[in-house]
Parts: C-alpha cells; structure tokens; sequence
C-alpha cells in the first residue's frame, strides 16, 4: 500500500470527522493529558485535538496506516498505536480519558487503566454505555447532544418496559437494550478501580 493510499483509508471514513467538535469539547471541558482509544481501527482524528493518544486495535490494516510516513507527517501530536485486542494486558500509562466508539465493552476491560477521577466517553452502540451505567465504578456526570454535554443526567439509562439491564448479558453479546430516554454518547467518571477487571 503507498503512502497516499494509506492516508485515503482514513479520508474513506468521513463519519470520524462529525466527532471533532465533540473531541474539541471534551479537550476543552477535560484537558486530558493523556487519551486511550481502544477499537480506533484507523480514526486518527484525536491525535489533532489531544496530546497524547494511545490507539489499540486488532485489524490487520491498522499497523501499516499508523506508521506510515503520509500519517506521521500530518498528525501535530504525539501518538501510540499498539497492535493487538484490548481485551488483553496492555503496558500503557494512566489515562485521563478512555473513548468507547463502537467497539464493545471497553468501560469493563479497560477501566484499570483509567486513573481515578479520569473520564470514559461512550456510546451505546455496543451496549457500552449500558454496561457502564451498571457498573459502580464509573459515574455518570454527562450526556451528549450534537457536540455539547450536559450535565442533566437525570432519566437516564432507565430500561423500556418489558426491557432488562443484564450487565454480564450486555458485556457478552455487546447488544444494546431500549431505554426510555437516550443520547448520541454518554460521559462517565471513575470513581473506584476496586473492581475493576472483574470477569
């Protein structure tokens, strides 16, 4: 693959884009110094917003894109790419933020990397959201609409009638379940990692 042709793999996902001004938010609201976003696939577009961001993904064609000359010449900040499934040990620093965008549960296997009082951005695309509002660890202190958060959260992650929030189900067939009230991403705070990594 040449280096343009790898730069176009990225520029073929135009959805990450719609994500800069909420990365541009949360920069701004947070002041992470240190970012982990597990399932990037090749969504670089934190590391022009954020410092220091950690990516992790399994997808063959993900090394060959993150060293590639065409992305290391146009990316302004540091950045990390580990080949691999989040599920397993990662050797990584303490992290400010965790971003969970389509992914699975990553608020359950990545939250014991997470420094105490730091931040899990999710969606519930993959019942992660869900699976985060269930655990006692991680807090709820904000909604997403467009690509402002508010910090109403109350109503939230209640189930639609006739629905069950079963956390082991949700982390094990990563499918969502209705809620009543909902919103495009969810922020969560971590207030313990007693627990954290319980399987």
């Amino acid at each position: 693959m040449t280096k343009d042709n790898k730069w176009s793999l990225y520029e073929e996902l135009s959805h990450v884009e719609q994500r800069r001004p909420l990365w541009e938010t949360l920069a701004d609201e947070l002041a992470p110094e240190r970012v982990l976003y597990p399932g990037s696939y090749v969504d670089i577009l934190p590391s022009f917003v954020f410092r220091n961001v950690t990516y992790v993904d399994m997808d063959r064609r993900c090394p060959a894109f993150f060293a590639g000359d065409a992305v290391q010449q146009r990316v302004p900040y540091s950045y990390q790419f580990i080949h691999g499934d989040y599920r397993d040990p990662l050797d990584i620093a303490p992290v400010d933020l965790l971003l969970s965008q389509y992914a699975g549960p990553i608020s359950h296997y990545c939250k014991q990397y997470v420094r105490p009082g730091g931040h899990l951005l999710a969606n519930n695309s993959h019942a992660d959201a869900g699976v985060a509002a269930l655990d006692s660890d991680w807090e709820l202190v904000g909604v997403v609409r467009g690509s402002q958060i508010s910090r109403d959260v109350e109503g939230y992650f209640e189930p639609k009638p006739g629905r069950v929030a079963d956390r082991e189900e949700m982390i094990e067939s990563m499918m969502p379940i209705g809620y009543t009230k909902t919103a495009s991403n969810y922020l969560f705070r971590l207030k313990s990692t007693d627990n954290a990594h319980d399987e």
